[in-house]
Formats: structure tokens, sequence, C-alpha cells
């Protein structure tokens, strides 16, 4: 048992009930960069990020409250921060008592990097489409501003007396109006 638990790549650990550890794994060794002699029997308390806040595992120990606890925590490791998917439970004597809590982490850094890049992605994404949208909907109002202008112009010329050519371009005007108002209402 203790071969299987030595050969496997995540963390594996054993506290006592008062916090001193009494099994650490080789993946606990080189993640955390000790020497399994110099850490057993002693509390474990890793340096959390100072944007972690700690678990709340004090009631592990307690009667009648759940047997696992999960969460994700970032810690400082012998490769600098990285983030851990914990697995917290009791072991329990046959009388019922806790006798140890056994502690499993696996390295989720990468799924986090993948989901904070996947966030920044979505983000600029969501600001391109208000910066396009802002810009479509101010150009939309600078063309229309001198265009109303230009159409307006254009009816009060035809209620003056032109040419047979001049009228033609006057209509013109403003039959792209109308055939504009048709295509932007229909």
């Amino acid at each position: 048992y203790r071969g299987l638990l030595e050969a496997q790549g995540d963390v594996i650990l054993r506290k006592t009930p008062d916090g001193r550890l009494s099994f650490a794994n080789d993946a606990f060794c080189k993640v955390f960069g000790v020497e399994r002699e110099m850490v057993l029997g002693r509390p474990f308390y890793p340096e959390m990020h100072p944007d972690e806040k700690p678990p709340l595992l004090g009631g592990l120990s307690g009667q009648g409250v759940a047997p696992r606890v999960r969460y994700d925590q970032r810690l400082k490791t012998a490769q600098g921060w990285r983030w851990f998917a914990w697995e917290d439970y009791v072991i329990r004597s046959d009388a019922g008592q806790v006798t140890e809590i056994q502690s499993v982490a696996r390295d989720i850094t990468e799924q986090k990097d993948l989901e904070s890049a996947l966030r920044e992605a979505r983000d600029k994404a969501e600001e391109a489409n208000r910066a396009k949208s802002m810009f479509l909907a101010t150009m939309s109002h600078e063309i229309r501003t001198p265009m109303n202008g230009v159409i307006g112009m254009a009816g009060l010329l035809l209620d003056t007396r032109l040419d047979p050519e001049q009228r033609s371009y006057a209509e013109a005007v403003r039959q792209f109006e109308a055939s504009a108002q048709w295509r932007h209402h229909g």
C-alpha cells in the first residue's frame, strides 16, 4: 500500500487530529522541496498565495460533519506558485474516533491558467464588440445628420422653378432617400 502511495504523481499526506504530518509521499516531498524526515511529526502549513483564503477545515474532525472536503488552493512550491485541487477526508477508528486526516492534491495549474486565458479572451472579445457597436452607432449618426440636411434641401429645391435636368437630379435624391428608408424599415 505504501509503495502505491509513493508512486502516485499526486501529493498525498496524512495528518494527526492536531495537524502533525504522519505520512508524506515522494510527490509531496518533491513539490514542496522538503525531506520527509524533516517534516514528519510536524505541522504542515504551506504558504498560500496572498489572494487566497484558507479553507474551512475545522469541521473535518467533528462528529456528523461531511467526511470529505474539496477545494482549490494556490500554494508556494519548490517550482513557484501552483494551483492544487485538494480533497481532505477523515479516517476514523472502529470506535468512530478521528485518527487521521488524509489529503490528496492534484496540480491543476495548467487548467487554471487555461481558464484564466479563456476569461481574458472572452472579456477582450466583449470589449471589442462594444467598441464596434459604439463606432457603428457614431458613424450612423455622423452620416445620417448631413444626409438629412441634403434630403431636406433637395425637397426645398423641388419647390422652386427648375429646368428638367435640375429637377431629375433633385428627384433622384428624394427617390434615394425613399428607397433607403424602405430598406431600413423593411
